[in-house]
């Protein structure tokens, strides 16, 4: 990695650095159960901003359902809408700090898109024109007013084009990379303006950065890889993105963080296993990113800063005083804007259930040591 580089990882450590040697008090841990009925199951996709609202799935009778999740009233269901034939699925994948959480749920027409809130229950977003009707909603802006996902464009094969909907222009497809047929959003900035996802192309599949200005351009991939990436999520501010590429060290996939200043960095994979990882999420400024990587017991949550490298969040939860007897983290699949709060899927001892976390606040003096410590490793 070049020094330039490493110099700009390492600012953005000691502005906001997580890690159990950085740490001030005490983190916390739960398991957040899972909806009446069907086999014992649930996972968490999404966390508003401000770490106060957790979605995802469970399982129920005839299938599953997306639910929110407050401390205050615990794990609730959002329905579907169509649960004929025995058939009863929907899941959320966003959701804003007002509470409106987006999916994707099963209805009379196909699968949908949707939209819920507290007033209005569940309501479809629609599809895009031409092909099946099909959409699903991957995330939305802070105020609520955005939504990106994918919508079906072909009758023959499935083929998606990511979108981005407003309540005044409605659902409008954002095209693909130059000679792609596909493509798909997956994240959306704090205000609306960014979204990220995936295209295909004449040159391979990437990860891309949509805005009005610049339209949808590629971000690229990690060197010494088939030319692949794919982008899972992006800041509040819209400057960092995350995902994965595969790489010269991963053929399987690496996790990357992305800026217009550093471009894309590979950031390497947990000990042991094979060289698999995946960055989900990211916080507000760049500096925290969570996602899932490989160990010789299987998938493990992740957590990333430029300090201190990818860890487990099992063992940063633990050196901070959580109890976690019986949890095995899978995945880590959202972090808060503060990047304090982490949500995501593990094995615990009920089975597979959704989790929260809060991380403590960090030492600012512990900080700084710790960014000087690995700038004097560097320098030898």
């Amino acid at each position: 990695m070049s020094t330039r580089r490493i110099l700009m990882l390492l600012a953005v450590g000691i502005a906001v650095c997580r890690g159990d040697a950085a740490f001030a008090g005490r983190a916390t841990f739960q398991g957040l159960g899972d909806l009446p009925g069907g086999a014992i199951g649930s996972g968490a996709k999404g966390v508003s901003i401000d770490g106060q609202s957790v979605i995802g799935w469970s399982s129920v009778d005839g299938g599953s359902q997306a639910f929110i999740w407050t401390a205050r009233d615990g794990m609730r269901s959002l329905g579907t809408l169509d649960e004929s034939n025995g058939f009863n699925f929907s899941i959320g994948y966003g959701v804003s700090r007002t509470g409106r959480v987006v999916g994707q749920t099963s209805s009379p027409d196909g699968s949908l898109g949707f939209v819920w809130t507290q007033s209005q229950g569940m309501l479809s977003i629609g599809d895009l024109p031409g092909g099946r009707f099909g959409s699903a909603a991957t995330g939305i802006s802070d105020d609520g007013s955005t939504i990106v996902g994918a919508g079906t464009t072909s009758d023959v094969t499935p083929l998606n084009e990511a979108f981005r909907w407003t309540p005044n222009g409605g659902m409008v497809g954002l095209g693909m990379l130059p000679g792609g047929t596909q493509s798909s959003a997956s994240d959306v900035s704090k205000d609306g303006s960014v979204v990220v996802g995936v295209s295909n192309s004449d040159d391979g599949t990437f990860a891309f950065r949509w805005t009005t200005l610049t339209g949808m351009v590629s971000l690229g991939d990690l060197p010494g890889g088939s030319t692949f990436s794919s982008a899972a999520s992006v800041s509040a501010d819209g400057l960092w993105v995350v995902g994965e590429s595969r790489s010269a060290a991963g053929p399987q996939g690496e996790a990357f963080l992305w800026s217009a200043a550093s471009g894309m960095i590979g950031l390497g994979d947990l000990w042991g296993g094979g060289f698999k990882s995946k960055a989900f999420d990211v916080s507000s400024n760049g500096s925290i990113v969570v996602g899932q990587a490989t160990t010789p017991a299987g998938d493990e949550a992740f957590v990333w800063d430029a300090v201190h490298g990818m860890r487990t969040l099992k063992s940063i939860l633990e050196a901070s005083g959580a109890d976690l007897s019986g949890w095995r983290l899978t995945s880590a699949t959202a972090i808060s804007a503060d990047g304090l709060t982490v949500v995501g899927e593990g094995i615990g001892p009920k089975g597979t259930e959704a989790w929260i976390a809060h991380i403590p606040e960090p030492a600012t003096g512990l900080l700084v040591l710790a960014a000087m410590a690995a700038v004097r490793r560097r320098g030898r």
